[in-house]
């Protein structure tokens, strides 16, 4: 297949003038005017504003402009970045990834409010195995020591009621 460029067939040459001609009409058209011009990098309008259509103007209920903004503004609250999601539920039953919803204990149900927004939030303590080991262990030995000293100290009694 040839390139695209080129065209097969017609047996006439062109001539520098119609290659010249060809190219200029092939450049885009120039930008249209802006309704602005740039002043110190700033836009500052050309026109002035009519004020007219402002007689007219919508409450916030009806032109809806603070709803809109409030449900955007949430919307990048709960779907954005700000905070990782470590487990969700899954869809279905096979979905679920038990190893880490069971690694985690609930901590409390709270309200969170972030500008404008409340939000019910739940959190969770991630569990580790290690420390929850190492933590085990200490009890138990706690625990040992509380009852030697308990031992010790009854043997003193007996000792002493002898």
């Amino acid at each position: 297949m040839p390139p695209k460029g080129r065209r097969r067939g017609a047996g006439r040459s062109r001539s520098k003038n119609e290659n010249a001609s060809d190219i200029e009409e092939e450049l885009p058209p120039p930008p249209p005017p802006r309704p602005f011009k740039e002043v110190e990098g700033l836009p500052l309008s050309i026109e002035e504003p009519s004020y007219n259509i402002l007689n007219n103007a919508l409450s916030l209920k009806d032109s809806a402009v603070l709803y809109s903004s409030l449900m955007r503004s949430r919307k990048s609250y709960t779907n954005g970045n700000i905070f990782d999601l470590y487990w969700a539920k899954g869809k279905t039953k096979f979905d679920n990834d038990v190893n880490a919803r069971d690694r985690m204990n609930k901590f409390c149900d709270c309200a969170m409010t972030l500008g404008p927004h409340n939000f019910d939030v739940r959190f969770f303590i991630l569990k580790d195995e290690d420390v929850e080991k190492k933590r085990q262990d200490e009890k138990e030995k706690k625990k040992e020591k509380r009852l030697a000293a308990k031992k010790m100290r009854e043997e003193k009694q007996k000792i002493r009621e002898l």
